[in-house]
Order: C-alpha cells, then structure tokens, then sequence
C-alpha cells in the first residue's frame, strides 16, 4: 500500500523538473519497484552536517530553498501537499541541482476541499498539523521554514542537533514556543523563516490558499531569477564530485 501511495502522486506531477522522476514501475512476485531519477549527490541533510561546519552560506540555502519552491509549486499545481519536507528528503543530482523525493506522505487534496491527518516527521510537523485540524498546502509553507532555517543554522529549529529530547517535547515547542535565531541570519533570512514559521495558517507566508508567487517575492530571494532557475540555466553553488560518494 504505502509503495502505490507513492508512486501515485509521482506519477500525477506533469513538470517533474525540481521532483523525482518516475521513470517506469514493474512488479516481481513478492514486491512492487519502482525506478526513479538517479540522484548522485546525497541529501541536503548529509551536505548541512558532513562537509564542514554545519549549515550553509546564506545564498547557497537561497538557491536551494528556491528551487524548492519551484517543486512545491509543480506539487500545488495538481492539488498535492507534499506533508515531510526535511533535509533527507531533498536529494542533489550531478549538477547540483535538488529535487524533492520520497512522496509516501503526499497526497491529493479534491477540489474545492481540506484534509485532516497527522502525520509528518518530529520537529517539521506544522501546528495544525499536529493539532489535527484540517489543511490544504500550509504544512509544506511550514516545512520549507523549517528546511531554510536548518540550512542556514545549522539545527533544526525546535531540536538542537544531538538533542535527546521525547517527542512530546518537541511538538510542545512547535506549538509554543519561537524559534531563536543568531548571528548567521541576515534580516532577510530571519524574515522569511519567521513568516513561513508563523503558527496562525492565516498569517504565514503563502498561505491560505498556497501561494507560492508570494513566497517567490519576499526579499530572501531577491538574487534569484526564477524564470532562468526553472529553465535550468542557473548555476547550482555547488558541484557534486562525481569521484565521491555522499553518504
């Protein structure tokens, strides 16, 4: 069940640019596989943590949590809340571009209609999420707050890195607590994240409704030309080795 979860809304995104292709699908006698774009550059979680001091160059989280955007937008676009944006979702390819993977918890939401269900992963859960309310894109505005502040300060927001803390803990400070930023943020950066983290849906960044244009136009991204960064003509700021093995 939770194969043919995924592989539905994969197969439903017509403009996979910036989300893992689905390239064909076969079944042997005791499993369904599915073959998607090969990505050769690791995740963004090993890259934040493993390849010097934790955390990136403000214009490197800029272009990264951009071309996220675009996939958010492509995902929106066919009525789909992706739900579990983390750093070891988000894959690199070759060039260094990212796409999004790992769809088990997207789902399509019928037109017209919200949803309800509580599922995500511990310390990227939006608050309604975890209040079980209902929604339509608002988790994924959140979950990119959260992805943006994690590139750039090198810890998630609601958890250090290495922090033993329960789960309960953790929701309660979603729930009501504000994220701390320092030295590492810009006004930009401590804008966008604290507009993407806001806990009211109808005050956060791109929503209601999910719009993603208006998540495109806040300051954060000024140095980034979307439509050169969606035509694939903008130079990734860093270069996977194609000599190492990022894991």
């Amino acid at each position: 069940m939770a194969a043919l979860l995924e592989s539905d809304p994969v197969r439903k995104v017509n403009q996979p640019d910036f989300v893992v292709n689905l390239a064909y699908a076969y079944e042997t006698k005791d499993a369904l596989c599915l073959v998607l774009t090969l990505m050769n550059g690791g995740d963004l979680k090993f890259h934040i943590y493993n390849m010097g001091n934790p955390g990136f160059q403000e214009p490197r989280a800029s272009f990264y949590a951009a071309e996220i955007l675009c996939g958010l937008g492509d995902l929106h676009g066919e009525s789909i809340v992706y739900r579990d944006l983390k750093p070891e979702n988000i894959l690199l390819d070759d060039y260094g571009h990212i796409r999004i993977s790992d769809l088990g918890l997207a789902v399509k939401i019928p037109e017209g209609e919200s949803i309800r269900g509580r599922v995500g992963t511990v310390g990227y859960m939006a608050p309604e999420v975890l209040n079980n309310q209902r929604y339509t894109f608002s988790p994924d505005f959140w979950g990119l707050g959260c992805l943006i502040y994690e590139m750039i300060a090198g810890q998630s927001p609601f958890r250090g890195r290495k922090e033993k803390v329960k789960r309960e803990e953790v929701d309660r400070r979603v729930l009501e607590t504000e994220e701390l930023y320092t030295h590492k943020f810009s006004e930009e950066a401590k804008s966008v994240c604290k507009m993407l983290l806001t806990k009211d849906v109808a005050q956060r960044l791109g929503c209601p409704d999910g719009r993603v244009l208006e998540v495109k136009r806040h300051p954060f991204f000024r140095v980034i030309n979307f439509k050169r960064l969606e035509a694939g003509i903008m130079d990734p700021p860093f270069i996977p080795d194609p000599r190492a093995v990022y894991l």
